[in-house]
């Protein structure tokens, strides 16, 4: 049912046609980029903090991802006060 109208409404005008073609293909391509950039972010924290950081459920993405000490590298851990200003 759904392939009769399918072939019907959007294969039988080309103009239709194109426009599918040229959203699947958007679609893949970001896909293909945000999946490149989720392994990107995996070798990097591996390069990091070594193999042991992915048993922090890190690369499954199953919790936020830190690193295993619970803060990125560059931050250190701030307290903030009841305004929202770093206390040092």
């Amino acid at each position: 049912m759904l392939k009769r109208w399918f072939h019907r409404t959007v294969l039988s005008r080309r103009w239709l046609t194109f426009l599918v073609m040229g959203l699947a293909f958007f679609v893949f391509g970001a896909g293909t980029v945000n999946i490149f950039m989720l392994f990107k972010a995996n070798a990097a924290l591996i390069a990091s903090y070594g193999w042991p950081s992915t048993g922090s459920y890190a690369i499954s993405q199953k919790e936020p991802r830190t690193a295993p000490c619970g803060c990125w590298p560059s931050e250190a851990k701030q307290e903030v006060d009841s305004s929202g200003t770093t206390v040092a």
